[in-house]
């Protein structure tokens, strides 16, 4: 729902959303809530001055679940493995329940029940170290609620003609309540907890961005000059509190807060506040002739406070040029006829840029952290400790020196828009966590390692065009090829490990030089014996022993090209927008079954192509083979993630403007919106598009949380 109106001296505009979603897994357990309300306004107050100001409130509640990682377990990961033949809770209670769970009674523990039907959950003899998937949902109870705030208030000040100058201060406010409850449970031999655990965090977020810059646009004759400088200052503080105990009163839901904490309960306090600060100058200059030629050159210098870098690497200094030449505005183009050749415009630029995005607070120094805590005797006690990561001093910006060159063209009295680019960027001294030396004590390092380049082509086409007099139509299309390798790295052979895969032989994506950024490395499959239905692996060192030397390049999460395409048409007042995009050559390692326990359940493509007597061509080993640790750090189980998907179907019809008079209504239109709705691919997995959460794990598929098929309904209402 939305308002909006103005003179000629101001204007503004509401608007109110409501969006309630339940998940995928479990109703309320992974759902989504959000109310959002906008306010934008501006407003003349002198010929020479002008203020507005845009502000967005966001109410945002949500219920989180385990997704679990590449070497681990939680409630999605566990679907994949759980064994199919316990049942989901015994419904005959302990009668019909198994003797794991009638021991753990015995022992004093308490198996979780159904909060519905109050029966056991079912717990596996083949998977005692994993607990019930559906169990697993219930044992935790995550409700996340936030309130957000965020907005810029500006003013232009025109002092002479063409010369503005701009002050606006940008912020956001954020504050966010977890509330996790995990009661006394015990859902299989392996996992179980003796006392529950309550705890209650309140996280907030100040942000704010002043930034006053200067415009300055002038003429002479033919040539128009753009003049700009300004400065930017970011302060922005995170604060939490947390607090938790191991014991309440009573587990009823309106007991589950700390204020229910007993006296002999083990109770812990945490909290802290940490601030930084970010100082960027900033300046552009820019001359174009007789809407010819352009030319545009841009400055910029950046520098956070003591946090991120040493003082001697604080700065990072990214000078950019482009240009342009429209050749359709030269004398000898003229005779061309401008119905069919409308624009032709070459471009290019240079330039560098910067990030330590990646980088923790104090990665350069040495530091003790605060927060720790551990039980002993039934007692709780806190400490300081030194930090699990190395300090390096020698920390810096990561740089990346881009090239871009393109083509623009408009035919057909601009009905047909293409556009060509080419690009070629190196990326140096990438921001890397790496593992330790072990001498040191510590666990992680960051570093600044090699550099990376990605070069490729660009290519858009659009056409836009009417039928008769209500029907007009749109379509678009582009596709980007990407190469991506790392060409600097102290030469080919030496590696940065990455990510390790449960139940493998280690590591299995690298950084290397020769190679693409963290590629997967592992054995090659050749065969599989058609006597034992034993896999056969490469012996690239012909050493006759298959070694770590044996590991390979076996395929790269990063896709030879992407694509994309939307159509939009409209008639009278209705509207249709499909959009769709795809991605090809990507490889993924399917890690879903991520251990190599034989109890273990395991993808069907995995039992339907398995060798057996019957069978002894088959393209995979027998189901004894099959949990070789090599076998799954090989290229066996890296698949082909190429896919398109139909992202969004939308229909919608605009109410006539004639009955919308009648009710002071300026504009309604109802919508119905198909979103992710169709897939295609050949991927085995829940999802090509779904990756780790860890950049050095990308190309591997741990069976997070999948795209969700959604059908909406909507109304936008305008006054």
């Amino acid at each position: 729902m939305e308002s909006k109106g103005g003179s000629d001296k101001g204007s503004f505009y509401l608007s109110l959303s409501y969006l309630d979603y339940d998940g995928i897994v479990k109703s309320s357990k992974d759902s989504y809530q959000r109310i959002t309300a906008q306010f934008n306004a501006s407003y003349k107050i002198k010929s020479w001055l002008e203020v507005g100001t845009t502000n967005s409130i966001e109410r945002v509640k949500l219920g989180t679940i385990s997704e679990g990682s590449i070497s681990n377990g939680a409630a999605l990961s566990t679907m994949y493995v759980f064994d199919p033949l316990t049942p989901v809770t015994y419904e005959d209670g302990i009668v019909g329940a198994s003797s794991l769970v009638q021991n753990a009674l015995n022992n004093g523990y308490e198996p979780m029940k159904d909060p519905e039907s109050g029966n056991y959950f079912g717990t596996s003899y083949w998977v005692p170290n994993f607990g019930n998937p559906i169990a697993e949902i219930y044992k935790n109870t995550n409700t996340d609620k936030r309130f957000r705030v965020n907005g810029t208030f500006y003013a232009n000040i025109e002092p002479v003609k063409n010369l503005i100058v701009t002050s606006r201060l940008g912020y956001r406010l954020n504050n966010t309540r977890i509330h996790s409850y995990t009661p006394a449970f015990w859902a299989a031999t392996e996992s179980y907890a003796q006392t529950l655990m309550l705890s209650e965090e309140q996280r907030a977020l100040e942000y704010l961005q002043w930034e006053n810059f200067v415009n300055y646009n002038f003429s002479l004759k033919k040539n128009d000059f753009s003049i700009m400088a300004g400065t930017s200052y970011i302060d922005y503080t995170n604060s939490n509190v947390l607090g938790s105990t191991d014991a309440v009163e009573r587990t009823l839901p309106n007991y589950l807060y700390l204020d229910y904490s007993t006296t002999s309960a083990n109770d812990l306090i945490q909290g802290n506040e940490i601030r930084n600060s970010q100082l960027a100058y900033f300046g552009r200059i820019g001359w174009s002739y007789d809407n010819r030629y352009n030319i545009q050159v841009n400055f910029r210098a950046d520098a956070y406070d003591n946090s991120k870098l040493d003082k001697d690497n604080a700065w990072g200094y990214f000078p950019s040029v482009s240009a342009g030449w429209t050749l359709s505005e030269e004398q000898f183009m003229k005779g061309i006829n401008s119905d069919i050749l409308s624009q032709v415009k070459l471009r290019a630029s240079y330039g560098k840029n910067g990030s330590i995005s990646n980088l923790g607070n104090y990665m350069y120094a040495s530091s003790l952290l605060t927060g720790n805590y551990y039980y002993t005797n039934n007692q709780l006690y806190t400490g300081v400790y030194p930090s699990q990561f190395l300090a390096n001093p020698e920390l810096r910006w990561e740089e990346s020196v881009q090239f871009d060159a393109g083509l623009d063209v408009r035919l057909f009295k601009s009905k047909l828009s293409m556009s060509l680019d080419y690009y070629d960027k190196n990326t140096d001294g990438l921001l890397i966590q790496s593992v330790a030396p072990l001498t040191t004590g510590t666990n992680y390092v960051f570093q600044n390692v090699g550099v990376v380049n990605n070069k490729g082509f660009e290519f858009d086409l659009e056409w836009n065009d009417k039928i008769g007099k209500d029907l007009r139509y749109g379509l678009k299309g582009n596709i980007a090829f990407l190469s991506n390798k790392v060409t600097e790295y102290k030469g080919e052979g030496v590696r940065i490990d990455g990510a390790k895969l449960g139940g493998t032989t280690g590591n299995v994506t690298f950084f290397e030089e020769g190679h693409s950024v963290w590629y997967l490395r592992g054995y090659k499959v050749t065969g599989i014996d058609s006597d034992t239905g034993a896999p056969i692996y490469a012996d690239l060192d012909n050493s006759g022993t298959i070694t770590e030397n044996d590991k390979t390049d076996i395929g790269s999460a990063i896709p030879d090209f992407t694509y994309g395409v939307t159509f939009t048409a409209s008639y009278k007042n209705f509207d249709l927008l499909v959009l769709g995009s795809g991605a090809s050559g990507g490889k993924l390692m399917y890690a879903a079954s991520w251990d190599n326990k034989p109890e273990f359940n395991r993808p069907k493509f995995l039992y339907d192509e398995r060798w057996t007597s019957d069978n002894p061509n088959a393209p995979r080993p027998s189901a004894l083979y099959q949990t070789d640790a090599k076998y799954l750090a090989s290229d066996a189980m890296v698949f082909d993630a190429s896919y398109f998907k139909i992202k969004q179907i939308q229909l919608g019809y605009n109410i006539p403007q004639k009955l919308l008079q009648k009710i002071n209504v300026m504009s309604l239109r109802a919508f119905v919106s198909l979103d992710d709705f169709f897939v295609f691919t050949k991927y085995p997995g829940q999802d090509p598009e779904v990756r780790s959460a860890l950049p050095n794990a990308m190309a591997i598929d741990p069976g997070r949380y999948p795209a969700t098929k959604t059908v909406m309904f909507g109304i936008n209402l305008s006054f």
